[in-house]
């Protein structure tokens, strides 16, 4: 399946249901390797107002970080604020993002000073610079949760190095109950 056979899809997911439709405020498209939601939440690709649910077609432009892959599609619709529905997709659909590098196979990291390190990519292909490095925290049970709010993107300099620089250090001041400044050292 191709990129033309995902509209095909929601466009199919949206007339099948054409009873419930008419009442539907909002639909939230996403694409997911797993159909079971509690692994896996998917990607948001669109969220279509009623308005456009009535139109019983839509146009899905997928976003370019989106990796290479094999996936199902999960509609979510809404009525009030309140989920009426989840359906998905029985079969999946291959996506090839042309402006993804091939598989990155090695990355060396480095102290790279005021505890930050430098992630470097193995690779000169220029399609590796912009590259996404993603931050997780790991419990001690094993699990790892993606820390958002520290996903870098690559950058290339003069040599031709891809790298990016993660975590850091930062200091916070509030006043405590005294009224004396507390300073806070923020460490990723």
């Amino acid at each position: 399946m191709g990129y033309k056979d995902v509209k095909k899809i929601v466009n199919k997911l949206i007339k099948n249901e054409d009873h419930v439709m008419s009442e539907l405020e909002k639909m939230d498209i996403y694409v997911t390797n797993n159909t079971d939601i509690e692994k896996d939440g998917g990607t948001l690709v669109a969220s279509l107002t009623k308005g456009e649910i009535a139109k019983k077609t839509a146009t899905i432009n997928l976003p370019e970080t989106l990796t290479a892959g094999k996936y199902y599609i999960r509609a979510v619709y809404s009525k009030e604020d309140v989920t009426t529905g989840i359906v998905n997709t029985k079969g999946t659909f291959e996506y090839k993002n042309q402006t993804q590098p091939e598989k990155i196979t090695n990355i060396t990291a480095m102290n790279a000073g005021d505890l930050q390190l430098k992630a470097s990519v193995d690779s000169k292909d220029d399609k590796c610079a912009g590259a996404l490095f993603k931050v997780y925290e790991v419990n001690e049970k094993g699990e790892k949760t993606e820390l958002s709010d520290y996903s870098v993107s690559a950058t290339k300099n003069q040599n031709n190095e891809i790298y990016a620089i993660l975590g850091g250090s930062s200091d916070s001041s509030t006043e405590d109950t005294k009224g004396k400044n507390v300073v806070k050292k923020n460490v990723l």
